[in-house]
């Protein structure tokens, strides 16, 4: 009859299509497979890459650290200026000796490109008498400000800290905990919250 013949012909074509759909799922199974395992090689070649330029970078700025650099042997005051700990965009660190008590300071200063600037150099000894007028565990104490040399550069000793900044933990760890962001956090507010106290408004947080 009429129905059975149709039903003989559509049972074969629902098997059918069920194998041609289940060999393109089969397919598109695979191939998302391959993408999955393609993007995790790519992710471990970029993480080796990425932990290779963190080695060298850590390498480069200790091999930095701990030279000579143009104020070395100095004296800034009472301060007795030994090696550079690190160069920015316009500064320089060194680690320093009182004279006075025999205790460690670091010494910040302006490269001597930048002491051509006399609104730059007023800026710095400003800034630096601002700082010197915060207390408190979260900031760093300022001992000296003043200024060292023939050219008058100026200079800010301060107390030297022992660490690493938060960029070599981020290179080293990664992202941080979220408690651990929130302690951060915390004492960064209670800098600013002496830094209010005092009447400073901070134009270059970092």
């Amino acid at each position: 009859t009429l129905p059975r013949f149709a039903a003989v012909l559509l049972v074969p074509g629902v098997m059918g299509l069920a194998v041609w759909q289940a060999r393109v799922t089969r397919r598109a199974t695979l191939d998302a497979l391959d993408r999955a395992v393609a993007a995790m090689r790519e992710m471990r070649t970029r993480e080796a890459q990425l932990e290779e330029a963190n080695r060298d970078l850590d390498f480069l700025m200790r091999m930095a650290a701990g030279r000579a650099g143009p104020y070395t042997g100095l004296m800034a005051g009472r301060y007795a200026i030994r090696h550079l700990i690190a160069r920015g965009a316009m500064g320089e660190v060194y680690a320093a000796t009182d004279t006075d008590g025999g205790g460690d300071a670091a010494i910040k200063l302006l490269q001597s490109s930048m002491l051509r600037d006399e609104q730059l150099v007023a800026r710095f000894l400003r800034e630096g008498e601002a700082a010197s007028k915060l207390e408190g565990p979260n900031v760093v104490t300022i001992y000296e400000v003043g200024t060292i040399g023939a050219n008058g550069a100026p200079y800010i000793a301060m107390e030297l800290l022992r660490g690493h900044d938060l960029a070599w933990h981020l290179r080293q760890r990664g992202a941080l905990p979220l408690d651990e962001v929130v302690a951060l956090g915390d004492q960064v507010a209670r800098a600013l919250e002496a830094a209010r106290k005092a009447g400073i408004v901070h134009r270059d947080l970092k």
